[in-house]
């Protein structure tokens, strides 16, 4: 966990819709009572705590319907989960973002180097931009908003914004090793898998696209996510999975895994050394999971960094 305390009179808490605790299993969200929300996704995940999409969107509503009438929530407008979120009722005022008509601002995702914001498709902001990713423009979008709402206008916000770099794990290049590219990512759900990997190919067009997912959480332990995660797989060439013994056979098993372009591995130490044995200069390669791999990459980073 990561925090940081200064003057302010704001509090910034990411929201986490897992239990609270043993003998406690609401949401950790249900008790932040945010005067500000920002949602930006509602997707099916935690298979350990939630049966189906149907009750993790029951418990963003509990969240929704606290935050008070003077306060307010600001969702994604492309999302559809989130939108029907929004009709089922709330106490306070709302704003969207997206690419969506209705949405009442807009990011341009046209240009990599800069970030276009439009507001009522009247007020138009703009600033140079460092990072890399649609998911980093349309989570400073909501900042903005966020900031907005307080007080703190779209022009200062980005001011601030085109000198900050990012934070680890989230689209982080570690390094480009003689051509050979390679980045970091906490992707760990197959939207946001596809989502990352679709940026990497639009950044490295002339580049083969490598990827190694860690099978970590329970819902992708589990293999719920199966069918949708190796459908965004085949396209790719290069696909590694690591996880236990009976989680990457079973991955191995399904009717969409393709043996040519596809392994798995349950020893971090082999699939150090497969990469090792693979990457090349025409190569970019991300790695995906919320955990360390089990140490896989951080000896594949050791290794590139030696040579």
């Amino acid at each position: 966990c990561s925090a940081r305390l200064t003057a302010s009179k704001f509090f910034v808490i990411e929201g986490d819709e897992y239990d609270s605790a043993f003998f406690d299993k609401r949401p950790k969200f249900i008790h932040y009572h945010p005067k500000i929300c920002i949602i930006n996704n509602i997707e099916f995940d935690h298979a350990d705590i939630y049966k189906d999409l149907k009750e993790i969107t029951f418990q963003f509503h509990q969240l929704i319907r606290l935050v008070p009438s003077n306060g307010k929530i600001i969702y994604n407008g492309n999302d559809k989960n989130t939108a029907d979120l929004i009709d089922f009722g709330h106490w306070c005022n709302t704003e969207s973002y997206g690419s969506h008509s209705n949405s009442e601002w807009k990011v341009d995702f046209g240009s990599r180097d800069n970030i276009e914001i439009y507001h009522n498709d009247i007020d138009h902001y703009s600033s140079d931009w460092l990072l890399k990713g649609s998911y980093n423009k349309q989570n400073a979008l909501s900042a903005i908003i966020a900031a907005n709402t307080i007080g703190i206008s779209p022009d200062k916000s980005l001011d601030s914004l085109k000198r900050f770099s990012g934070v680890k794990r989230r689209f982080e290049l570690l390094g480009n090793f003689n051509g050979l590219v390679i980045y970091d990512d906490f992707a760990h759900h197959p939207t946001s898998i596809k989502k990352t990997l679709d940026d990497i190919a639009e950044l490295y067009p002339d580049k083969i696209v490598s990827v190694s997912i860690e099978l970590r959480s329970n819902t992708m332990r589990r293999g719920i996510h199966n069918d949708h995660l190796l459908r965004f797989m085949k396209p790719l060439k290069h696909v590694t999975f690591l996880s236990s013994t009976e989680i990457v056979s079973k991955i191995r098993r399904h009717a969409d895994f393709d043996d040519e372009t596809m392994h798995v591995f349950d020893s971090p130490n082999n699939l150090a050394s497969y990469l090792l044995s693979k990457f090349n200069s025409d190569v970019v390669h991300v790695f995906l999971s919320n955990g360390d791999f089990m140490g896989a990459k951080e000896q594949v980073m050791s290794k590139l960094r030696t040579k």
